[in-house]
């Protein structure tokens, strides 16, 4: 018989953590995450494929767990698959490089779906903290140990089931059961696939806050499934050994961008060249993107859903040109239908650098020639998307996405006050957060459609 090892001390962690164990800079940085998740959730509340989750949760696992900014509800599973459908539907949220991929979107869709009236703020926060340092964990040693790129819903599951898990109570044992059964069913979703055709499965994030949430209410009705095999101390017992001591939270970047973190790179060295010369989009003759062969397959260059202009490099690095930025209105219904845009994603083409394979996935890398119609040639430097942990976005900059994405659907007040709540949040319950986050985000003046 195997030895069931380290994932029972993992199972411990998820149940032991208190938020005075947490420093004061991962909280404040939890806070951070959490904004941003929100607004990332007002403005993908507003996608088809969200409409098209929350009915489905709705309709199928019905209970009267909260479904982000919706009027409807559903059991705790399918309130947390939604919620990620949610967040995912607008590809604004955090995301971490080693593991290429995203802790914060089904971290803060189980954290909502098992919250209880009453939970105190920091308790809310240590939730999502867990999340991320489990989450983030299992996503290098999957990346490390299976042959294939999985979404990040196949090592959410594991993360999302600890977070399940610490809200009902589980015992130890009920939790490494639960851990076990989650990475068991998580889903092994290949990547690459959407990358080729986008659509909405999106990151498999859904599927594995499903499958989390899922397996820690079956453990704690007797289900079995331990071990968790990417928890055990023989595949990575230098990732698991410093929980606690090391803090992969705050290691997530942040996208200034609602589109796919490969894309970014040469969107912002085609911002800045912009910004650096004087030139219009009827002035182009074409650009030529150098970057790495990952980001060179976000292809698509006339999106006719929020999916494709999602991934693709294209026509959001076309939009910013044009535009200055990329809102999630850009993405959606007329905004694809640019004229202007369209036109000039037509004239963007990409090639993939050896030296720039070679560097990802913890350096994205785009070079970025814009060439005029008068001969004239602009060439950025090798560029990352700024939002990195190495190139953090100010607070001012923090302040401006989370308005971008959410005055228009929220109002500015209402904003305003919604981020207001998540800087309170330690000092309260989590009530009236959740509270502002349990109705239907309206354009101000219309009814949500």
């Amino acid at each position: 018989m195997k030895i069931r090892g380290l994932d029972r001390n993992v199972a411990r962690f998820s149940l032991d953590l208190k938020p005075t164990d947490i420093p004061q800079t991962v909280m404040d940085f939890a806070q951070v995450l959490l904004a941003d998740l929100l607004c990332v959730a007002v403005a993908g509340s507003h996608t088809p494929m969200a409409k098209i989750a929350a009915q489905f949760a709705s309709s199928q696992m019905g209970g009267d767990r909260q479904i982000l900014f919706n009027s409807m509800t559903a059991s705790p599973s399918g309130a947390a698959m939604a919620n990620a459908f949610i967040i995912d539907s607008m590809d604004a949220h955090d995301g971490y490089k080693p593991a290429k991929g995203h802790a914060g979107c089904a971290s803060l869709a189980a954290v909502v779906a098992t919250s209880q009236p009453g939970l105190p703020g920091d308790e809310f926060l240590a939730h999502l903290v867990l999340g991320y340092e489990i989450g983030c964990r299992a996503g290098i040693i999957l990346h490390n140990t299976a042959k294939d790129y999985h979404t990040s819903g196949a090592w959410m599951a594991i993360a999302t089931a600890a977070i399940a898990g610490r809200a009902i109570g589980l015992s130890v044992d009920k939790m490494n059961e639960a851990m076990g059964v989650a990475e068991f069913h998580g889903p092994r979703s290949p990547m690459m696939r959407c990358i080729d055709y986008p659509t909405m499965v999106k990151d498999g994030s859904g599927w594995g806050a499903l499958a989390g949430v899922s397996a820690a209410y079956l453990a704690n009705s007797g289900f079995t499934g331990a071990p968790a095999e990417i928890a055990q101390t023989q595949l990575a017992p230098e990732l698991w050994s410093d929980l606690g001591s090391r803090w992969i939270l705050l290691d997530q970047y942040v996208k200034p961008e609602p589109v796919c973190r490969w894309a970014q790179p040469a969107i912002h060295a085609a911002m800045t060249l912009k910004m650096q010369n004087d030139f219009e989009p009827a002035d182009i003759e074409r650009v030529d993107v150098t970057t790495f062969s990952e980001a060179a397959q976000l292809a698509v260059k006339h999106p006719e859903t929020t999916e494709q202009a999602q991934y693709s490099l294209p026509f959001p690095l076309a939009a910013a040109i044009v535009h200055g930025t990329v809102t999630p209105e850009r993405l959606m219904d007329a905004g694809l239908a640019d004229t202007q845009v369209n036109k000039l994603a037509q004239k963007v083409n990409m090639h993939a650098a050896a030296e720039f394979d070679a560097a990802f996935p913890i350096h994205r890398f785009a070079v970025v020639r814009i060439i005029l119609r008068d001969g004239q040639i602009f060439e950025s430097e090798p560029t990352e998307a700024s939002g990195d942990p190495e190139s953090p976005l100010s607070d001012i900059e923090l302040q401006a996405i989370f308005h971008r994405f959410s005055d228009t659907y929220l109002g500015e007040n209402a904003a305003a006050d919604l981020h207001k709540s998540v800087s309170q949040l330690r000092n309260n319950t989590a009530d009236d957060m959740l509270e502002m986050t349990s109705h239907p985000a309206k354009k101000p003046g219309h009814e949500n459609r």
